[in-house]
């Protein structure tokens, strides 16, 4: 049965606002032997150096989820070639998201690494990435492209 884009919209934006979205990623990872726990509380193990990222002025967030993504390979969480390995106590927490009303002082996010040199250019890229502008960001579309 097709559904009209705008009620797939709702229907979509409905699942994610009550977590029956994220109840059924738990329920995905579990059956294909995955502990959700890892998800859902602080099991995973979090580098030694860690560094709180604050906004530096007022205004709105934009992000560029590319952008964090290279951030977090600085940092060591992924492999910027295939002969890397990723330090798994590597990674990026967000603490604001796209479209947030930003004030100075406020945490943008949080990096971690195992290897301290890693902090400064992590950091670089992730400023980049969480660029604070003077107008709002437009909305992301929540549903891109249907598949008939």
């Amino acid at each position: 049965k097709e559904i009209p884009l705008a009620d797939a919209e709702i229907m979509v934006r409905d699942a994610i606002d009550s977590g029956a979205a994220r109840d059924k990623m738990l329920e995905w990872v579990s059956a294909q032997g995955g502990d959700p726990a890892y998800l859902t509380e602080e099991k995973f193990s979090i580098g030694q150096y860690r560094r709180e990222i604050i906004a530096d002025r007022d205004g709105w967030l934009s992000t560029d989820s590319e952008g964090i993504g290279r951030a977090a390979c600085l940092l060591g969480a992924g492999r910027l070639t295939k002969d890397d390995t990723p330090d798994l106590s590597a990674g990026i927490r967000l603490r604001r998201k796209r479209g947030d009303r930003i004030s100075r002082g406020d945490v943008l996010g949080e990096l971690f690494t195992s290897d301290e040199s890693r902090l400064d250019a992590g950091e670089r890229e992730f400023v980049c990435a969480m660029a604070i502008r003077d107008d709002k960001p437009e909305e992301m579309p929540l549903i891109y492209r249907t598949v008939r």
